[in-house]
């Protein structure tokens, strides 16, 4: 708050004279609080250059002339004129008040402290003082400190509606936004029409998740103020937080009539324009906002999620690092660039760019939950689980940490730890989708069918749209033996998203086990129009064909298989199968193989015996796990690829014994299953 020095005494003449009818009129409108700015510093500058002034009212006048600088943001030339004031008459107080003001506009705001603190040494009581120092305070984030000086503004003028004011700014700047609020109330009933307070309260009614009541004042203020668009931008944010994106756009839109060329208004537009996922409007308003100001970071910033929600991730390491070049210390766009590596791919650059938001806020809870994802994308589980135990601990009320934590654990096969995470993510969030639908994956694991369903059928509940709540329904189904509702689940899927060539190749599964092996194939054919390049159609119409006899257009297709997905040991078994049943020599291709797959993983030692180098002793040997799960399927694959073995031999007896031993065993949506059922069939009939 400035004070416009008003007449000191009388204007004394110099010497024996007396001063010009012009000089006093001067120095009456330099002191003229009605007086514009830019007519404020014509007259001082007259009245000084008269040479008519006492040493009183020339200090004045270079005082008066100061503040109409400041009203023109020309703080250079209104700092040398507060100096002139102060060397003329240093024990004014509201001349070092004002030139506080005039440092903290600047940024000094060690230079505005020192002179508050001479105002007030010269005033202890002077209450606009206290004020401006605990702006200061506030700006320099010593929110306790600009309290206390509110606080005694207050008490030294209890009318002082601005104390208030700016003391429930602090409040809510610390995140107090009932004290805030009991604050801003205060200054309203000193002030009832003062729109700026109004919308204040709404902002924190909005950061407390009160929208409807932050709405009510938004929209009194902007009653009072029609043309401020701040006030109309607020209450689009808060229409935004409610979820109704097209009142949100009516007020951004309006705000931008009322101001073509507000660059928040084209920003907050292009926010909302990304929730509803039109990338390219959303785009064109953040380019907008930079187009009006080029050095708007945070307009860089969103763009650059926007990029990357449309895939273009170069784009938006471009916008990131252009963000970062003039904000060099905001953690949050090194956790978006970490973000963007993450989704390429490039694992160990995105956790160099949470290192570095880390560095810049090592209590950055979000940073340690995304280099834990990173970390459980490069397979370093112990890794993960230490990230997202720090972010819980920084944390503890964030349910997507524990769900992630709880994928962690679901990939290092601890699914009791992992069922208790997505408990927990539940407890803190019964709307949350994702935990019902990984808690229902760890009851598929565990082979506990029904509690799966039931929590997929919840994240349905939810979210009736969600495709793969259906996909992975479909597939508890399908492990059920209920190959109907499994596919009607695939069938859902499909609708939803027509281009899941996930769901097209589990329906093509469920098809082949229940043998309708020309609707499995159509399902896989139509996987391969839309990806021509999925291994796993190609695998799985390759084993189609060999369970109805074809080997040799089997063959063809396990060998492309093996091809997109040369590491993959169970296609290059079903390719020697395919290969000798079809009277070629299938280990010529195997051995090729052999240099790309671990020999000493399950199941390399089929590999072993398929090339002469093992005997299927050492392989049901080798079948052996301490895991229950694990051993039988890995028990039951034994039996089917021994009993394959001893069938190309003409041992039919063992082949049969094994065969059948496999098909009782081996879970239903094993390939080894419905491959049994099929050779038993070709054998027995």
């Amino acid at each position: 708050m400035r004070v416009r020095g008003g007449l000191v005494g009388v204007i004394l003449g110099l010497g024996l004279g007396v001063a010009s009818a012009q000089t006093n009129d001067d120095f009456q409108k330099c002191a003229d609080p009605d007086t514009g700015a830019d007519l404020t510093v014509h007259y001082c500058t007259r009245a000084i250059q008269s040479g008519q002034l006492s040493e009183a009212n020339l200090a004045s006048a270079f005082y008066n002339r100061a503040i109409g600088y400041d009203e023109k943001t020309e703080y250079d030339k209104s700092l040398a004129d507060y100096d002139q004031a102060i060397r003329l008459n240093p024990n004014k107080a509201n001349f070092f008040n004002n030139r506080g003001n005039a440092y903290r506009s600047k940024g000094e705001q060690d230079r505005a402290l020192a002179d508050y603190d001479q105002a007030l040494r010269l005033n202890p009581n002077y209450a606009i003082a206290y004020l401006n120092r605990g702006t200061v305070y506030d700006d320099k984030k010593d929110f306790d400190r600009a309290i206390t000086e509110y606080s005694q503004s207050i008490r030294l003028d209890p009318n002082y509606a601005l104390a208030y004011k700016n003391r429930g700014n602090t409040y809510r700047h610390k995140g107090d936004y009932d004290r805030a609020i009991l604050d801003y109330e205060q200054a309203i009933r000193m002030k009832p029409t003062d729109a700026e307070t109004i919308n204040f309260r709404g902002i924190a009614y909005r950061n407390k998740g009160e929208y409807d009541r932050a709405i009510q004042d938004y929209t009194e203020a902007i009653r009072l103020n029609s043309k401020e668009p701040d006030y109309i931008i607020n209450r689009g944010n808060a229409y935004r937080s409610k979820g109704e994106q097209d009142r949100a756009l009516a007020d951004y839109d309006q705000a931008v009539r009322l101001n073509p060329n507000y660059a928040i208004a084209y920003l907050n537009r292009g926010n909302v324009y990304d929730d509803k996922k039109d990338y390219d409007r959303a785009i064109a308003d953040y380019s907008q906002a930079l187009r009006l100001d080029s050095n708007y970071a945070l307009a860089y910033k969103n763009r650059g999620n926007t990029y990357r929600h449309k895939g273009e991730y170069d784009r938006a390491l471009a916008d990131y690092d252009q963000a970062l070049r003039l904000t060099p210390t905001d953690a949050q766009l090194y956790l978006n660039r970490g973000n963007v590596y993450d989704d390429k791919g490039d694992y160990d650059k995105a956790i160099a760019e949470f290192d570095q938001a880390l560095r810049l806020n090592p209590n950055y809870a979000l940073a340690y939950r995304n280099r834990g994802s990173a970390y459980d994308d490069k397979r370093d589980y112990d890794r993960a689980i230490l990230d997202y135990d720090q972010a819980i601990q920084l944390s503890p009320t964030d349910a997507v940490a524990f769900n992630l934590r709880g994928i962690t654990y679901r990939n290092k096969r601890n699914y009791d730890r992992a069922l208790a995470d997505y408990d927990q993510a539940i407890r803190l969030d019964p709307k949350y989708t994702l935990p019902y639908l990984n808690r229902g994956n760890v009851y598929d694991d565990k082979g506990d069918y029904d509690r799966a369903i039931a929590d997929y059928s919840q994240a349905l509940q939810l979210d009736p749209n969600y495709a793969l709540a259906y996909k992975n329904r479909g597939n508890a189904y399908r492990h059920k033996g209920d190959y109907e509702r499994a596919i009607a689940d695939y069938s859902q899927a499909l609708r939803l998203n027509p281009k899941d060539v996930a769901a097209y190749n589990s329906r093509g599964n469920t098809y082949g086990d229940k043998g309708d092996y020309d609707r499995a194939i159509a399902d896989y054919d139509e996987v391969l129009r839309l990806n021509p390049t999925y291994a796993l159609a190609y695998r799985s119409r390759g084993m189609a064909r060999f369970k109805v006899a074809k080997f040799q257009a089997a063959a063809l297709d396990l060998a492309k298989a093996l091809e997109l997905s040369p590491t993959d040991a169970y296609v290059a078994l079903w390719l020697y199968l395919a290969q000798a049943r079809a009277g070629q020599d299938g280990r010529v291709e195997l051995g090729k193989s052999t240099p790309r797959l671990r020999l000493q993983d399950w199941p390399g030692p089929v590999v072993s015996l398929y090339l002469g180098q093992s005997t299927p002793e050492a392989t049901f040997a080798a079948a052996a796990n301490p895991d229950p799960k694990r051993q039988q399927e890995q028990q039951c694959e034994a039996d089917f690829y021994v009993g394959e073995h001893f069938l190309l031999q003409g041992v039919k007896s063992d082949a049969i014994r094994l065969l059948r031993s496999a098909t009782a065993s081996c879970p239903r949506s094993f390939y080894e299953a419905s491959g049994a059922k099929a050779e038993l069939q070709r054998l027995e009939n």
